[in-house]
């Protein structure tokens, strides 16, 4: 008997797949648990509800196909039964529809048969509820003229949904290079501290430099953490400015550690035998100085604070920016897929207007009558019970 389910089970299982991808990508569902990843897990008892849901869907749709004619809801009966038929006597009537390779992450749709499925399953449920509605009320000529004018400007709506460019590949090839430029401004900065840190060992060096030493000691984490990918994400962080990093040590004032970084940097000039002093890139050298002509472009620094800063600046805001528009783009296919679903949803109503028009009933239908019926006996039975409740 079991047997029987097998087909229904594997359409269930496919479209899972795909509506798992899809539900994932927007954060609704999740295949971790905790450290690991539990695919199957999560997997199972989505086919399972989704297996309930699809059988419904089939009930619903026999129910609805009995407010037309005889042969055609023995046509639908039919149709659904063969594939349980088919698979008691031994023929496998369908492939589950599987990735070879399910993607973590957003970006990623599943297989186009797996979409398609969830598409049919969303159409065969509107065209039901459809059909049923129509057959059981009369629609009037406004209704449906309501319905056309949201159908085509939905369908007009989709066009521009579907031909419009996300732009990922351009933003990411955008935040390749910035996130590249601001690494390397802060490697350069965070191999100075590291050189700075190295001479703080040295006591007469302490004595003199006492601010920029304990500053060092805390402007290390904060660089290699502006570093870090997952930083770039963290949209309440404080935009690593000049004040910011001269003032990331609370046990110092961050004008004695600009005072210290100046008359160290004044070591660094060309004829300097002061080891540890850097020339800094040209595309990286962003010193305020140089634009007034106080200092040249090919200055040297030990501590090169005012050339950097400005460029971790820029180039961090720039990264956030464009870290927030390739995760918008990677989320843009999902919100296209629940745009692809509620056009599903419209084309069964449309379609089942146009089913009720093709397969002829009678103005009558058994869905009418018996709901004009039951309305008639609830209106007959509650002006009883009133009159008994109030009359005695």
């Amino acid at each position: 008997m079991l047997s029987f389910f097998e087909p229904y089970f594997m359409v269930a299982y496919s479209g899972a797949y795909a509506l798992l991808q899809n539900l994932q990508g927007l954060g609704i569902l999740s295949i971790w648990n905790g450290p690991y990843i539990d695919l199957q897990g999560t997997i199972t008892p989505l086919a399972g509800l989704y297996f309930i849901c699809f059988l419904l869907v089939i009930l619903f749709n026999i129910i609805s196909s009995f407010a037309f004619s005889r042969k055609f809801s023995c046509s639908v009966i039919a149709f659904w039964l063969f594939p349980g038929v088919f698979s008691l006597v031994g023929f496998k009537v369908f492939e589950p529809i599987i990735p070879e390779d399910y993607i973590i992450g957003s970006g990623h749709l599943g297989t186009s048969g797996g979409a398609l499925i969830n598409a049919l399953v969303v159409f065969v449920f509107s065209w039901s509820l459809a059909t049923l509605c129509l057959h059981s009320w009369r629609a009037g000529k406004k209704s449906k003229a309501t319905f056309d004018h949201i159908w085509y400007v939905f369908g007009l709506s989709a066009l521009a949904f579907f031909v419009s460019d996300t732009g990922t590949s351009r933003y990411n090839e955008q935040l390749t290079s910035s996130k590249g430029t601001l690494l390397e401004a802060t490697s350069i900065l965070s191999g100075q501290v590291r050189t700075v840190s190295e001479f703080c060992e040295d006591e007469g060096f302490t004595t003199e430099f006492g601010a920029l030493c304990v500053w060092s000691k805390s402007i290390k984490w904060y660089v290699n953490r502006i570093s870090e990918s997952s930083f770039f994400y963290e949209q309440d962080e404080e935009k690593p400015t000049m004040e910011k990093l001269l003032s990331v040590s609370s046990s110092v004032k961050s004008d004695q550690v600009a005072r210290d970084i100046e008359r160290l940097n004044a070591y660094c000039t060309n004829n300097s035998k002061l080891k540890g002093c850097v020339e800094i890139p040209i595309h990286l050298n962003q010193d305020p100085a140089i634009s007034d002509g106080s200092v040249s472009i090919n200055r040297k620094y030990f501590v090169p604070i005012n050339a950097l800063a400005p460029t971790i600046e820029r180039y961090w805001t720039e990264t956030v920016k464009l870290s927030r528009k390739v995760k918008e783009a990677e989320i843009a296919p999902h919100k296209r897929w629940i745009f692809f679903m509620l056009l599903a949803l419209l084309v069964g109503i449309k379609v089942a207007n146009s089913s009720r028009e093709l397969f002829w009933t009678k103005d009558k239908s058994v869905y009418r009558s018996s709901i004009l019926k039951a309305t008639k006996c609830i209106c007959t039975y509650s002006k009883k019970l009133w009159c008994t409740l109030r009359y005695g």
